[in-house]
């Protein structure tokens, strides 16, 4: 898949998302986790096309929202402007993050299960520990990945079917799954793209690499980068996480 496909068929992927239901979910909890965030700094780590960014700006924090995609950020940039948001929307890639961004915050966020699709858990432990420094006294990092602990114990592989549109309206269908290497702690997810184009469907092929972390995992890499408070959770509902049950990982450390 060329890039101009990766960004256009990213941009139909996120269409597919319901972000009113998912904002509506998650970003109480976010608030809730930071104590408010009117007057405080925050940083949006692989914000995708800044939903999260732009709707903690509008409840008065101030903003960074970082994504290695050009074309993601680009969108992004847009949206706030249509919002009459002033988020600071940077380019760069999670593990230049300290290079790149000046200053320090009072929470970091990175959600979507984006600490697994860096290059490898050394990384993560890097990124994670990059976070630690970035945040002030009394901040907080709260994060989502899925959690490889369930997923592989249950033989987890396909995902839903998603439907999504591109930036001109035409109809994307996306089916998604899994191939698990567990000796190599790394998981293939495999995406097939159905794009309708001149009354046909188009199919193109991509696949990614998937760091399988699990909550141990992600515990044990917040305490080594010296957070404290360390809590794990189920969902953005505050419910009580089970490794051997919950797919799902929210992970919250304070500094």
């Amino acid at each position: 898949m060329s890039s101009s496909d990766f960004d256009r068929v990213a941009l139909a992927y996120d269409s597919s998302i319901d972000w009113e239901g998912r904002l509506r979910r998650e970003i109480p909890f976010i608030v809730e986790m930071a104590g408010g965030v009117e007057g405080k700094r925050a940083l949006d780590l692989a914000c995708g096309t800044g939903r999260h960014a732009i709707a903690l700006s509008g409840l008065g924090a101030d903003v960074v929202g970082v994504d290695s995609s050009v074309e993601m950020i680009t969108r992004a940039r847009e949206m706030a402007a249509e919002n009459e948001n002033s988020v600071e929307f940077v380019v760069a890639d999670m593990a230049d993050i300290k290079s790149v961004i000046s200053g320090r915050f009072d929470m970091v966020i990175c959600l979507g299960n984006s600490l697994a699709l860096l290059s490898s858990q050394e990384v993560v432990q890097q990124v994670i520990g990059d976070v630690y420094e970035l945040l002030l006294p009394g901040g907080v990092f709260l994060f989502q990945i899925l959690n490889f602990e369930e997923i592989l114990s249950s033989g987890f592989r396909f995902m839903p079917v998603k439907v999504g549109r591109t930036t001109d309206g035409k109809e994307t269908v996306f089916f998604r799954f899994f191939k698990h290497n567990e000796e190599s702690r790394v998981s293939t997810l495999v995406l097939s793209t159905f794009e309708e184009r001149e009354q046909q469907w188009h199919v193109m092929m991509s696949s990614t690499e998937v760091l399988q972390l699990s909550s141990k995992t992600a515990y044990d890499m917040m305490s080594a980068s010296g957070f404290r408070e360390i809590e794990i959770y189920s969902s953005f509902d505050g419910e009580s996480f089970e490794s051997q049950e919950d797919r799902n990982v929210i992970g919250i450390g304070r500094v």
